[in-house]
């Protein structure tokens, strides 16, 4: 089986930090549903290219919860 890791995204400028769990979207998806064009790498991560329908929001207020719901990723209070 493959690992399902937890990354934290800490460049979220004043929001909470993104506690990304991948085990959560491989129990219903495969790697290439996110691991593919349409998804870029980890520090290409930007909230502008979220709501453009890039990233996450490729899938995200389509066929998973909307981005509105910001608590729901943003989810573990910064570190000083």
């Amino acid at each position: 089986p493959l690992a399902h890791p937890t990354i934290m995204y800490k460049n979220t400028e004043t929001a909470d930090w993104v506690n990304f769990t991948h085990k959560e979207h491989a129990d219903w998806l495969v790697c290439d549903s996110c691991h593919n064009k349409n998804v870029i790498a980890i520090n290409e991560m930007q909230e502008t290219k979220l709501h453009s329908g890039k990233l996450c929001g490729y899938c995200h207020g389509k066929v998973a919860f909307s981005l509105e719901h910001c608590e729901k990723c943003h989810n573990t209070a910064k570190i000083q």
